[in-house]
């Protein structure tokens, strides 16, 4: 799935592909990558911070987030943390969220897909990793991507982040609240 930041239905469409995802789901982990050492490569990082502020409206102990502004998965620590995440939670729903370069038509585009994340960090050997992907695009690939990463518009990261954040949250408050009505009328 894919759906353009600025469609009016953007959050109700990524909410109903999240609850389709999470909804047989006991464990879930978000591995949010990227660093806030480039604005392009710190969408990742953005959702994982509003993921955490927002884990109070769920009733869910079982949804886990690593990585965020103040405590990034990059490059450096990545293999460590997804070791930490294969021990700890092995049998969880893994979702990786991480930034993209695309092409134009891509552009401002947010990325939902049932299969693994390739990190795009430059000069690393990271390996595939997630049973889905998020991916936001937030600019255009190709001639030296280091500098398109860095000269990307924090504006338009962070409302693709929050606009991803709203949507999982969404799902998993609404999910909640379906066991909670199932569990009442029995």
């Amino acid at each position: 799935m894919r759906v353009h930041l600025e469609d009016e239905q953007a959050t109700h469409l990524l909410k109903e592909q999240f609850k389709e995802m999470f909804e047989s789901q006991g464990e879930i982990v978000f591995l949010c990558i990227g660093t806030d050492r480039s604005t392009g490569d710190a969408f990742g990082p953005f959702v994982g911070l509003e993921l955490k502020k927002m884990k109070k409206l769920w009733k869910r102990e079982s949804v886990h987030v690593y990585g965020c502004l103040h405590d990034p998965v990059h490059a450096l620590n990545f293999h460590g943390i997804l070791n930490d995440i294969q021990t700890m939670h092995p049998d969880a729903l893994l979702v990786a969220v991480d930034s993209c370069l695309c092409s134009i038509g891509s552009l401002e585009t947010i990325c939902v897909e049932n299969k693994p994340l390739k990190p795009g960090a430059f000069n690393a050997e990271l390996p595939e990793t997630g049973d889905w992907r998020i991916l936001g695009n937030v600019n255009v690939s190709g001639y030296m991507e280091h500098m398109v990463l860095g000269s990307t518009r924090l504006s338009l990261v962070l409302r693709m982040a929050e606009k991803t954040a709203q949507a999982i949250s969404l799902a998993l408050f609404q999910l909640d609240q379906e066991k909670q009505e199932a569990t009442v009328s029995t």
